[in-house]
């Protein structure tokens, strides 16, 4: 009840990534109304500036989440603002200003359309921060001072240290002056053709990609191994 105004909100079945049907109606003593009927994400029904209308507060798009950055402790997902409905009749109105502000103080505000091409990082369970935009910034311990681009080439020497299978994909595993690296390596199928010895110095190019755990949906970036030659024992 609010401002002698009752409303019944009613909740449909959320069906996996989609928002689920949500319908508000109104009742007074003498009128009953269908204000508000479309797929959405509820969030809050609140008052939210303070000037007497409700507003209806949540997400016409649920994110997905598709890799992960455990760097900020994130999950990085698509870009799903939140909207602002006024309950005012007949029908609700989207508020943009309100839809902005709330956007700013409790998500990130980038327009008010779904963008699965934006990265927004979302915090893990366990943390507890605003979402925010995340730009893309590789690094490697193979070259730990520089910035680095994706699927540009490097060329690079490390010392040989073994392979490692006990992941999704074959790594070759390396020493760059005294830190551990790890390359994808292609060729599981292949790896008689490349019989290194612990202590082998190589020359390898190799580039950043980004690649897909296995069975999942989520992705990930690491180095790959283009290709590798061994210059001494």
């Amino acid at each position: 009840n609010h401002n002698e105004q009752n409303y019944l909100v009613l909740f449909g079945f959320p069906y996996g990534c989609c928002a689920q049907q949500l319908t508000i109606i109104t009742t007074t003593k003498n009128t009953i109304s269908v204000v508000f009927d479309q797929e959405f994400e509820y969030t809050q029904l609140t008052d939210f500036d303070d000037d007497g209308v409700l507003d209806l507060i949540g997400r016409e798009s649920a994110y997905e989440i598709y890799e992960d950055a455990d760097s900020v402790n994130a999950e990085i997902g698509t870009y799903a603002p939140y909207n602002v409905y006024s309950l005012t009749t007949p029908e609700a109105k989207l508020n943009v200003d309100l839809s902005k502000r709330y956007n700013e103080e409790n998500y990130v505000y980038a327009g008010l359309d779904y963008n699965s091409k934006m990265r927004v990082a979302y915090p893990k369970e366990g943390f507890d921060f605003k979402p925010f935009l995340s730009p893309i910034i590789f690094t490697s311990n193979i070259r730990p001072n520089e910035v680095l681009d994706l699927n540009q080439h490097y060329m690079d020497t490390i010392v040989f240290t073994n392979y490692n299978d006990n992941y999704d994909y074959l790594y070759l595993v390396g020493d760059k002056n005294g830190t551990e690296v790890m390359l994808i390596c292609g060729w599981i199928e292949e790896i008689e053709n490349y019989d290194f010895k612990q202590g082998d110095l190589l020359e390898i190019e190799w580039e950043i990609v980004k690649r897909k755990y296995a069975g999942d949906d989520v992705y990930f970036y690491s180095e790959n191994v283009i290709t590798v030659r061994k210059l001494n024992d």
